[in-house]
């Protein structure tokens, strides 16, 4: 079994909160980077926007075009059953410039120091990580 056909076998076992948890533990991660590397915000507010938008245009496009059930579950069952790797890194990276986005407008969030969006990336991200890794 190649790695590949292995991380698409186990993406999808994932529910809705697996998939709300990872998104939380990439927020981290990318706050965590954004904290830790401050030339990551030399960029203005609307490039990570745009940025982002660019990102989650592959993501709308498979959950809003997959399939014929109706409503948000429905719709996210079917993007599950046709998961792909490729998600799991645009959903890093809109999470990366999300945090991007977030920490142009409210700034406290760089007081925080980096181990602590470190450990809640770590917290967040075992629930998910353990779907995905065991057997």
């Amino acid at each position: 079994m190649s790695l590949n056909s292995f991380y698409i076998k186990n993406i999808r076992k994932l529910s809705f909160l697996d998939f709300s948890l990872l998104k939380l533990s990439f927020f981290s991660i990318g706050l965590t980077i954004m904290v830790s590397y401050p030339k990551a915000l030399i960029l203005d507010w609307w490039a990570y926007l745009l940025l982002l938008l660019v990102c989650c245009e592959g993501l709308w496009i498979e959950l809003f075009d997959s399939g014929k059930k109706k409503g948000l579950w429905g719709r996210f069952d079917n993007f599950i059953k046709n998961a792909r790797v490729g998600h799991l890194d645009l959903l890093f990276l809109a999470m990366l410039f999300v945090s991007g986005l977030l920490s142009k407008f409210f700034p406290v969030l760089l007081s925080v120091s980096w181990v602590d969006y470190l450990i809640i990336a770590i917290i967040t991200g075992i629930k998910p990580f353990y779907k995905i890794f065991s057997k």
